[in-house]
């Protein structure tokens, strides 16, 4: 199914020697340089589907360009009218890493123009500064490349993936889905995180294929909040696949909150941006790591009946790297505008479905499978939610609001009846009255001193109301029937 870049090799520079950046020594900045040499780039019998093939060769348009090479991929049968010129990072046969412009030209083909250089024909646009190390391993298309329609673009992915990783299909479905969408990190409003539970070894299988089909992939171990502000994040945008079994605290918060773009965090003597997509892999059965709203989990191995493929191939890796430079292209304006969304979930899963499903392009039935696939991870979402401290509490405090026949609730009595909660449903530990105070304050439900039996609430109308407005939103079961705040009248 997947198509070879088998094409031949020509020289730009009249024979000259080009030099990769493993070969170079350090500069005294510790930052790979690039060198000033032309590249060594495929000319021609780049071929995507049918016909259609990608000519390498000089250009009268030459403005599109910087002193690079120009390419013009055929693109017959495809609509370019709505589609904008975008600035990308590509890497070269000989290891060097450039900008490139990709423009339409004449509603009938692609420009994909190179440059050694610093603008393209618009805003400025170069070569972030980044580590010998990130500038080696850092994958990247070589070129655009046809690529057929979204779906089966999708299906290509989703089969890399059954060959590679041990991974029930609905979950090789939602893993295909946020791929795509790494492409789109910087159009979107919410990049949720993948996080990945089960055997190191199928984890490992998971991250090596991921390089293949996410955007600027960077293979990361045992990562830190130090390792992150080492990286050009804001500036790179790159998709972070990480080994994380032993998460801090610190690490945790840092990347729940990193989902957003626009978000500041300080590095010392300034402030960046920590997102971008993100796939972390944090053991067996890490149950209490990453409970954000804003991550999907999944888990690998399981019971495996079949072997399973090595890692893909450099071929197939820039194979798909091409094709997905070419799909981002012509429909980043599309993502930009989607009208796609969601509704019956829970706020934060239809943010998920919305953002995934807008990375899905001119195909409403393709999009529309994303919501099937997360209705699970909202149904889980709901009784995590409802089953937190937050939703224990509540739930406690509803009760009281329901059973009380007196005019106030002492504290010591909701974590009482809290913990009783807990214990029917399985839960060890235990709230302290101190802790239910705190939750209460959070929750915007303040307590005062009520006489000698000490802190508590007034189960006054504006209590009722806020508790059970609260209630509602957490997903805490609606125990009494008659209660009309719980079962408010449909109106006619």
């Amino acid at each position: 199914m997947q198509e070879s870049n088998d094409y031949s090799v020509s020289q730009n520079n009249g024979g000259a020697k080009t030099e990769s950046p493993e070969a170079r020594p350090n500069g005294s900045s510790g930052t790979a340089q690039p060198s000033e040499e032309a590249p060594v780039l495929p000319p021609a019998a780049l071929r995507g589907n049918g016909d259609d093939l990608l000519a390498h060769g000089e250009s009268e348009t030459d403005s599109l360009h910087s002193g690079g090479p120009v390419a013009q991929i055929a693109t017959a049968g495809v609509d370019l009218s709505g589609v904008t010129p975008i600035s990308e990072l590509i890497r070269w046969a000989n290891g060097r890493i450039v900008t490139s412009r990709l423009a339409p030209y004449e509603n009938k083909s692609v420009i994909h123009a190179n440059s050694t250089g610093k603008t393209l024909n618009g805003p400025s646009y170069r070569v972030p500064p980044m580590s010998p190390g990130v500038y080696r391993s850092l994958v990247l298309p070589t070129a655009p490349k046809l690529f057929g329609s979204a779906r089966q673009l999708f299906s290509a992915i989703a089969e890399l993936l059954e060959k590679h990783v041990p991974l029930p299909k609905p979950e090789r479905s939602l893993v295909s889905y946020w791929a795509m969408a790494t492409w789109f990190a910087d159009v979107l409003q919410l990049c949720p995180t993948l996080v990945v539970t089960g055997s190191g070894s199928a984890a490992n299988l998971l991250l090596r294929t991921l390089v293949a089909v996410c955007r600027r992939p960077l293979l990361l171990a045992d990562a830190t909040a130090a390792t992150l502000r080492a990286l050009p994040l804001g500036e790179l945008l790159p998709t972070l696949l990480m080994r994380s079994p032993q998460l801090s605290k610190q690490m945790i918060a840092l990347l729940d909150d990193s989902t957003h773009p626009g978000y500041l965090v300080s590095s010392g003597k300034d402030f960046q941006q920590f997102y971008c997509p993100k796939c972390i892999y944090v053991g067996e059965d890490a149950t209490s790591h990453l409970k954000s709203s804003n991550s999907i989990r999944i888990h690998v191995g399981g019971s495996i009946t079949r072997s399973f493929s090595a890692p893909p191939t450099g071929d197939v890796i820039t194979d798909f790297q091409d094709r997905l430079l070419a799909y981002r292209f012509l429909g980043r304006n599309k993502v930009i505008s989607s009208n796609f969304h969601v509704s019956g979930f829970r706020p934060e899963t239809s943010a998920i479905a919305e953002a995934l499903g807008a990375a899905i392009v001119d195909d409403p039935e393709w999009q529309n499978g994303v919501t099937l696939l997360l209705k699970a991870h909202d149904e889980q979402s709901r009784v995590e939610h409802s089953s937190g401290t937050n939703g224990i509490v509540l739930r406690a405090l509803l009760f009281h609001c329901h059973e009380s026949n007196g005019e106030h609730v002492f504290v010591r009595e909701i974590a009482d009846t809290a913990n009783r909660i807990s214990s029917d449903d399985g839960e060890s530990g235990k709230l302290s009255s101190e802790k239910v105070g705190h939750v209460l304050r959070n929750l915007g439900l303040y307590t005062r001193r009520l006489g000698s039996g000490g802190r508590g609430l007034v189960i006054d109308k504006q209590t009722q109301m806020r508790t059970h407005r609260l209630s509602h939103a957490y997903d805490v079961p609606k125990t009494e029937p008659a209660c009309i705040l719980c079962h408010p009248p449909k109106a006619e």
